[in-house]
């Protein structure tokens, strides 16, 4: 049994493809996914479990590492027919009035709260009237016209694409914010945690290149030695 941990957005866009990839190889080793908060998910697996998680901000702890994995967008939406939609590009001094929603990680040092400390340096008070747990109770609140949210592209592509949601343009979005993976420094990896691990590498790496990731691995999986 593998079991794997991610923040809520990371589980939902980058973690169920490299389970992909590794189940190709793998089909018969057992995954658990838990999705949690950062701080959560580092309290778990400095006891060992989950052997490794995929996560938007670094570990806080010494005793984990924290490898970089690669950037995602956070931009700024809201529910079509929203009425800001018909004002056309707004400014940073918009944010000061319009009702914002954002998910609550409590940690200032993730995406959400870097990129608001951003905005607030260069002299605004981004309005943030709501924080949600997940990213679904965030696009539902915008979806019921509530204030503009902001969470990464990849999480709001299906309701963009449906034409439910729209992106507004405002200076600094897209926010790039990198994502992680981190593991125990000082616990040995099991055979099919380590096999996870370059995996994930790999994927990362391919996805900065551009490349279709998936003919990359072929020949580079067959090199591990995990019972599958």
């Amino acid at each position: 049994m593998l079991v794997l941990g991610g923040t809520h957005e990371v589980s939902s866009v980058l973690i169920p493809s490299m389970i992909a990839l590794f189940k190709r190889r793998y089909p018969k080793i057992p995954l658990i996914l838990r999705s949690n908060t950062i701080r959560v998910l580092e309290q778990m697996m400095l006891k060992g479990d989950p052997e490794i998680a995929v996560t938007s901000s670094q570990a806080h702890s010494a005793d984990l590492a924290s490898e970089l994995c690669i950037p995602l967008k956070l931009v700024a939406f809201a529910a079509s027919g929203y009425r800001v939609l018909r004002q056309g590009s707004l400014t940073l001094s918009d944010l000061e009035t319009l009702p914002l929603i954002v998910r609550d990680n409590r940690d200032a040092r993730g995406p959400i709260e870097t990129l608001l400390l951003n905005i607030r340096k260069q002299g605004y008070r981004p309005n943030v009237v709501m924080r949600c747990e997940s990213p679904e109770a965030v696009k539902a609140a915008v979806m019921r016209k509530l204030g503009i949210g902001i969470l990464y592209q990849s999480v709001i592509s299906e309701e963009l694409t449906r034409g439910r949601l729209k992106l507004l343009r405002i200076p600094e979005f897209p926010f790039k914010a990198n994502t992680y993976v981190i593991y125990n420094k000082h616990r040995p990896l099991s055979a099919c945690g380590e096999a996870f691990l370059n995996v994930v590498r790999e994927w990362c790496e391919a996805r900065k290149r551009g490349r279709h990731f998936e003919a990359v691995l072929v020949l580079w999986l067959s090199t591990f030695i995990c019972g599958g």
